[in-house]
């Protein structure tokens, strides 16, 4: 495996957590989608879903697979892995966001996770500019100043 400086570990290891818990939440939803120990129907009311089916399904695809590919293309250092940990961050973020719009204020991990989102999102720019600014041999890429990694 190619070496890896700290904050692609960080990085990974936060979308990997949020890829772990995004199967596990879906499997929840999607399992018990009509209601029981899991879910709460309640919180449907007022939005477009009659189950947790559809819901489950895009927490699986967004907060789970697609995080997983990222950490499956970082881990090849493939050049679309720092865009795509944006991606990640922004996806979460906007998951939340909906989610408030749709059932309101619920749980304090609508925030932890906004945040999370937020802090993927950070990271990873910081990442890819430290990349751009590396293959493109620009001053600060080689060791000075906030892009040295």
């Amino acid at each position: 495996m190619r070496h890896m400086r700290p904050l692609e570990r960080l990085i990974l290891a936060l979308e990997a957590f949020l890829a772990i818990g995004a199967f596990a939440g879906a499997w929840a939803l999607i399992g018990d989608r009509n209601g029981g120990d899991n879910v709460d129907m309640t919180l449907l009311e007022g939005t477009p879903f009659d189950s947790y089916l559809v819901p489950g399904i895009a927490l699986l695809v967004l907060n789970g697979v697609f995080p997983a590919a990222v950490v499956m293309l970082a881990l090849r250092g493939h050049a679309l892995a720092w865009p795509g940990h944006v991606a990640v961050g922004a996806v979460l973020m906007t998951w939340i966001a909906v989610q408030v719009a749709f059932i309101g204020y619920a749980s304090l991990l609508q925030p932890f996770f906004f945040a999370y989102g937020a802090a993927i999102t950070v990271l990873g720019a910081i990442g890819f500019a430290r990349e751009t600014h590396a293959r493109l041999h620009l001053p600060g890429a080689g060791g000075h100043g906030w892009l040295a990694g």
